[in-house]
């Protein structure tokens, strides 16, 4: 579930870059400052993410059954 998660934040930050990139208007300063925003969420979500599926794995490994 967790690697579901981590493949779909990938794709948005993808699909955000693209967008960007294919853009036939220049990039205001506004929009760079957008930008690092989408990566920053994007980047820290991706890093909890695995870090949650780390967690989730050590948990189930380690737990007395």
């Amino acid at each position: 579930m967790v690697e579901n998660l981590i493949e779909l934040v990938a794709r948005i930050w993808k699909a955000d870059s693209e967008l960007r990139d294919s853009s036939l208007v220049g990039e205001s300063p506004l929009d760079k400052k957008s930008r690092k925003r989408v990566a920053w969420l994007c980047g820290s979500l991706l890093f909890f993410l695995a870090l949650a599926g780390i967690a989730w794995e050590w948990f189930n490994f380690h737990s007395p059954t």
